[in-house]
């Protein structure tokens, strides 16, 4: 058998070839091989043409054809969002949903010298170590961040008598951010 032959499915009970499907189209005796949707509203019930039929029924095919303009926009919206539910993101304009998703720079009257050169991420872990340890100010020098690194690591030790799994928890955020803020101690005053 070559590639490019036609493979005939026998039907392992009867050892038969199943019946040939006809094309769909009036008075054609061509073996119905190409699906074609029925109509708009139902896309998942086909009619069987053959190649000349199917070629000559998707030329004259219209989705939109019997819709009114507003359904035809909200299709074409539907689309643009990959027909994907709308939900309250969603169904903004793709623009700004996208706007929304990328990283805000920090305004530049927040952020103390050192840190201007830094990249955003870089930004944000920083602010996001300094908040796990209770700070709240960029311009903390280097050595109160450490008093308090120390004095939080005291608190939630697990060799303390009464600590919890949260407190276990806590413990290995604290010494993440500060091995994050060790690592940048750099940008920090003092």
């Amino acid at each position: 058998m070559t590639r490019l032959s036609k493979r005939i499915f026998i039907d392992p009970i009867t050892g038969e070839a199943p019946p040939v499907r006809l094309c769909d189209h009036e008075g054609c005796m061509a073996e119905g091989l190409y699906p074609a949707p029925q109509s708009p509203g139902d896309l998942r019930r086909y009619y069987w043409f053959c190649l000349p039929h199917v070629q000559a029924y998707n030329r004259q095919w219209d989705f939109y054809r019997d819709m009114p303009q507003e359904a035809i926009e909200t299709s074409r919206e539907d689309d643009r969002l990959w027909n994907r539910l709308r939900s309250g993101r969603a169904s903004l304009n793709v623009e700004s949903f996208l706007y929304q998703k990328q990283p805000r720079p920090v305004p530049d009257t927040d952020i103390p010298p050192r840190w201007r050169d830094l990249d955003l991420p870089t930004l944000q872990a920083l602010r996001d170590s300094l908040s796990i340890l209770g700070l709240s100010n960029p311009r903390v020098d280097f050595d109160t961040i450490q008093k308090t690194y120390k004095t939080l690591a005291k608190q939630h030790h697990p060799d303390q008598q009464h600590t919890t799994p949260t407190d276990e928890d806590r413990m290995k955020d604290i010494n993440a951010a500060y091995a994050v803020l060790r690592r940048h101690r750099g940008v920090f005053g003092g």
